[in-house]
């Protein structure tokens, strides 16, 4: 295929099978699709994480002046819109929240832009599922079908796209049909699970009699055995042993540890392709108190910022004018509040720029969400006196 074969019209969506409903078969025999993968705890983690800490942050609109200051650009339309809610059924957060969902899930998240007067008066989200991405050369074109079966053709500067990593430039992967494999190993290995403990689960223990019991003894034995310590309110009870009886509890066997040990590697295979640390996901088996701050920073650095960054990128090349971008204006999420450490680590870290002069202390009340001291209190404020 010559490189411009790609450009040919194609029509590109999710995936077609997950379109009939018929999912993603798997080497396993089991199928895979979007939403019974959220019933792994481990697939559901990483895409809450990831849609609750993105949808959560404030997203701010800035203008650079010409001198390299930056002002909040509070003034601006589309600041009301993506501080409140850019359409009439979601807030900024639950918009913001759904998109990068379908992003972390489909690899893809849509939303319409409606421009009234050469303005956007609205950010409608899309399901990703509902839309067919269409290539024709340069040209990209989106059809959109509703669920009342109508279908409606946007031009590409009225569809925001957001995208994952892509290896066409057009559509990206989807996380899930990537690690359906994975995923597919995960479900085997919890239905698996779940019929042992249904069908054959098997016995704490075995309580051995040195006679000859009838099969009526042995009923009664075992219901009584079960009646005194079996459940967890009998926990704990110290066991009385007659006629030299003896007890002989059962563990875990070679094939139960090597089950634990494929639930614990699907797990870290599953964090390691959202790059989700281990401690934000409940696993805490390689955390310790000394490196939890390192890992969060790195959870900001390695695992957010990629994800910030395509989206403020592509918010503004869609939503804000050619001129606007001239004029310096740009979206910027802020991630301060990742940052920010206990009570004592931030007023020494205050108490440090505050000292050296590089911010007031009014700044540093802003960030604590306390108001402004009156002036004529603020300038007897030394360094020293500040919090």
């Amino acid at each position: 295929m010559s490189f411009f074969d790609f450009f040919r019209p194609k029509k590109r969506s999710f995936d077609t099978l997950s379109e009939f409903g018929l999912g993603l078969p798997t080497a396993t025999g089991q199928t895979v699709t979007v939403d019974g993968s959220l019933a792994l705890p481990a697939v559901f983690v990483c895409v809450r994480v990831l849609a609750e800490s993105i949808g959560s942050m404030p997203l701010h609109i800035y203008r650079r002046a010409s001198n390299g200051d930056r002002q909040a650009a509070t003034d601006h339309p589309l600041h009301k819109l993506f501080r409140f809610a850019p359409n009439s059924y979601q807030t900024s957060l639950e918009a913001r929240e759904f998109l990068t969902a379908c992003v972390a899930m489909r690899g893809n998240a849509y939303a319409y832009i409606d421009r009234q007067d050469g303005m956007v008066a609205g950010v409608w989200p899309l399901h990703p599922a509902r839309v067919q991405v269409i290539v024709d050369g340069t040209v990209i074109q989106y059809r959109y079908s509703d669920e009342k079966g109508q279908t409606f053709l946007y031009d590409q500067e009225e569809v925001l796209h957001l995208k994952g990593l892509s290896t066409d430039g057009i559509m990206g992967l989807s996380p899930i049909s990537t690690l359906k494999e994975t995923i597919g190993a995960s479900q085997a290995l919890e239905q698996y699970q779940n019929k042992f403990f249904a069908n054959a689960a098997r016995p704490s223990g075995v309580l051995t009699h040195p006679g000859q019991l009838t099969p009526d003894a042995g009923t009664r034995l075992r219901e009584q055995w079960d009646g005194l310590y079996s459940g967890s309110a009998n926990r704990g009870k110290t066991i009385v042993l007659e006629e030299g009886m003896t007890w002989q509890a059962i563990g875990l066997t070679n094939e139960d540890a090597q089950l634990l040990e494929s639930r614990r590697f699907n797990l870290q295979d599953i964090l390691r392709v959202y790059r989700i640390p281990g401690h934000i996901a409940g696993d805490l088996s390689k955390a310790s108190y000394n490196n939890i701050e390192t890992l969060g920073s790195e959870f900001l650095n390695l695992t957010l910022s990629p994800w910030l960054k395509r989206i403020e990128e592509r918010m503004n090349l869609q939503l804000l004018t050619e001129g606007e971008r001239e004029a310096g204006y740009y979206f910027e999420h802020d991630a301060s509040g990742l940052l920010k450490g206990g009570v004592k680590e931030r007023y020494e870290s205050y108490q440090v720029g505050l000292a050296a002069g590089f911010l007031s202390v009014d700044e540093v009340r802003q960030w604590e969400n306390l108001p402004a001291m009156p002036a004529d209190v603020s300038k007897g404020v030394s360094p020293t006196d500040a919090p």
